[in-house]
């Protein structure tokens, strides 16, 4: 059995979708297809399954990509250690969102009033930033919560939670809305930047 083919399942599952189990691995999308079509004929047993224009990941399919996941970190455990990190450096994994709302912060409770001490950033997906936190590369990671069971090893902790509001002028239609239910009777919506973080703008046409 390939590992490398393990991997791709693995991936989909987590990821959802096969562009981005490839983008992740770094190979083409035919090539996760293919390896996942050998696999399936390895194994006899179905990994995919039709729902609309989608192929899901069986039950099977999901309890061996977890399994898979221990089985790498196991296989990397058997090379060589990676030399520890100095006590004085922490290594934080982060997505680009989350450099921009907790790094400031992680750079205060690591760094302030101890000159020696160092915080080493390090961005990327989710997904690549908790196997780098696997293999021992990281110290801890800051990125929103991948899709499914956490990676085999790895413990999650929420940080914190969006909360939108609505604004709208005085005597507008919106200025009573208290729910986003209620929002659905507007003939448009608009979300700008908040000013504490970076969002996306997303104009929204509701259905007539």
């Amino acid at each position: 059995m390939n590992l490398r083919h393990l991997e791709y399942l693995r991936l989909v599952v987590e990821q959802g979708s096969f562009a981005a189990a490839a983008r992740v691995a770094g190979v083409s999308q035919p090539a996760v297809s293919q390896g996942l079509r050998q696999l399936q004929a390895e194994l006899g047993a179905p990994l995919l399954v039709r729902q609309g224009r989608r192929s899901v990941p069986t039950p099977f399919a999901r309890r061996l990509a977890s399994e898979a996941s221990g089985l790498a970190e196991r296989a990397a455990s058997l090379g060589a250690a990676p030399a520890p990190a100095p006590t004085h450096v922490l290594r934080a994994g982060v997505t680009s969102t989350a450099a921009v709302i907790c790094g400031p912060v992680l750079h205060d409770a690591w760094c302030a009033g101890r000159p020696r001490r160092t915080l080493r950033l390090v961005g990327g997906d989710e997904g690549s930033l908790l196997r780098a936190l696997q293999r021992h590369e990281l110290d801890l990671v800051v990125a929103a919560r991948p899709r499914g069971e956490l990676p085999h090893g790895v413990t999650g902790e929420p940080l914190y939670q969006l909360q939108p509001q609505v604004h709208a002028r005085r005597g507008h239609p919106a200025h009573a809305i208290t729910s986003l239910a209620e929002l659905r009777g507007l003939a448009w919506a608009r979300v700008e930047p908040h000013v504490r973080g970076p969002v996306r703008k997303l104009p929204c046409q509701a259905d007539s």
